[in-house]
């Protein structure tokens, strides 16, 4: 199995606070923007994510709940290509001054949601199907 990562840094964020808690969180980001730096990698990653088809990876938060050591439970629904599923994405969130940052990860299965896995080397090369979505997103309320 082979491994890479790919890098997000364009993306829309939508999030509402009440009494500075994290109540609502909305990502939205264009597939085609992932990308490894590796140019051949990134096109068969999007070719698998169905990326002219379906261009758009989004999270959306129906509910948050709090633990009381800063962790987070973000639930809400998670599309990507053609396919939404119910997730709980769990988040540490850390205030310093002004601004808070919400760190965690998901790990999802890519035939969940549809997609053939990626190959490399004309097919001889299976990537992993278990992707970890990583994030770290800073806010101010």
């Amino acid at each position: 199995m082979h491994e890479w990562e790919m890098q997000l840094e364009d993306y829309q964020i939508e999030h509402q606070w009440t009494d500075e808690k994290l109540t609502y969180i909305k990502l939205i980001c264009n597939s085609e923007q992932l990308k490894s730096g590796k140019d051949k990698m990134d096109e068969n990653a999007w070719e698998a994510l169905l990326s002219e088809k379906y261009p758009q990876i989004s999270f959306e938060s129906n509910s948050i709940s709090y633990s009381s050591n800063s962790q987070i439970v973000a639930s809400g629904k998670l599309k990507i290509a053609n396919s939404e599923k119910e997730v709980k994405i769990i988040g540490q969130l850390e205030e310093s001054e002004s601004l808070f940052t919400l760190k965690g990860s998901h790990p999802i299965q890519m035939e969940e949601y549809g997609i053939e896995a990626p190959t490399a080397m004309f097919g001889m090369m299976k990537v992993d199907p278990k992707v970890v979505l990583e994030f770290e997103l800073q806010f101010t309320p």
